[in-house]
């Protein structure tokens, strides 16, 4: 049976934290005394090796030493410089947190770790996918854009309209009574329209045009 986690590693002090997080999972920490490696990192070496300032660094070293989880003492060979070491104390929370990250995955890194090539490209492009669509819901909705300019029944033009995520919007908000004109260069995006207001039940509010490089004829 798995003991249970000390109170330290469940703390908001680690776990809410995200250089708290780091500063744990990436220090290496043997299981009955402080590791040597430890000891030799300075403030700047944690900042390089998790990847922030050195200030977010020092600000959490605070917390944590407050804590009672680390401690600083000077380097005995360079006495401008501060050596960061866990107490006993955070050498538990160390660990309980490595234990708690490791049964909370539930052997997903493992999965991840054993995808082949193909399949890891497939999955970073998908990730990136679903990461600019939600980015573009968030910050580039359509309906918040153009929908206080936009009355039932009017007409809009939507040059350079691309695949149609604004056009479709926008037809819903000029209504059956209203029309878009979704114009662009490229054809295939034109098809790309016609095909989304053709789902969405909008053909009949939607006209799609191709234009020169220099006129809209």
């Amino acid at each position: 049976m798995d003991a249970p986690l000390p109170e330290a590693a469940s703390s908001p002090g680690i776990h809410s934290n995200s250089i708290s997080k780091d500063f744990f999972s990436r220090l290496p920490c043997s299981s009955s005394t402080l590791s040597s490696n430890v000891s030799d990192l300075g403030v700047t070496d944690i900042a390089r090796l998790i990847g922030v300032t050195k200030g977010a660094v020092s600000q959490t070293l605070k917390r944590i030493e407050k804590k009672g989880l680390a401690q600083k003492q000077k380097d005995p060979d360079n006495r401008s410089k501060l050596l960061v070491s866990l107490t006993a104390l955070g050498n538990m929370a160390y660990w309980a947190h490595k234990h708690w990250h490791e049964t909370m995955d539930g052997g997903f890194i493992t999965y991840l770790e054993n995808l082949n090539s193909d399949q890891t490209e497939f999955l970073l492009d998908f990730l990136t996918r679903v990461e600019n669509f939600l980015q573009r819901r968030m910050f580039q909705n359509p309906v918040k854009i153009a929908g206080p300019y936009i009355r039932p029944g009017d007409t809009i033009i939507d040059f350079g309209c691309g695949p149609g995520y604004f056009t479709a919007a926008m037809a819903q908000l000029t209504g059956p009574n209203g029309k878009v004109w979704a114009v662009d260069l490229q054809p295939e995006m034109l098809e790309k329209v016609k095909k989304k207001c053709h789902e969405l039940g909008l053909s009949a509010s939607v006209n799609c045009h191709r234009c020169s490089q220099k006129t809209i004829d």
